[in-house]
């Protein structure tokens, strides 16, 4: 399986999650992947309790998934 780029960022009170061109196929991640993006979605959401989306300071964060 080919790498793609993945993205998180903070839309209003929302978390927005960017899988690929392929968004209706199913995505494999690895145990770092999926740890990396676990990680990046409890940053959005407590940004999400914590700011004002006009004070955010969450940053949309890109980073490979798939296999090697």
């Amino acid at each position: 399986m080919k790498k793609q780029n993945a993205q998180v960022h903070r839309f209003r009170e929302n978390v927005a999650v960017y899988l690929g061109r392929e968004s209706e196929s199913t995505k494999y991640l690895t145990a770092k992947q999926a740890r990396k993006l676990a990680r990046e979605l409890v940053k959005a959401a407590q940004s999400i309790e914590r700011e004002e989306f006009t004070k955010s300071t969450f940053k949309t964060v890109e980073f490979e998934i798939g296999e090697d």
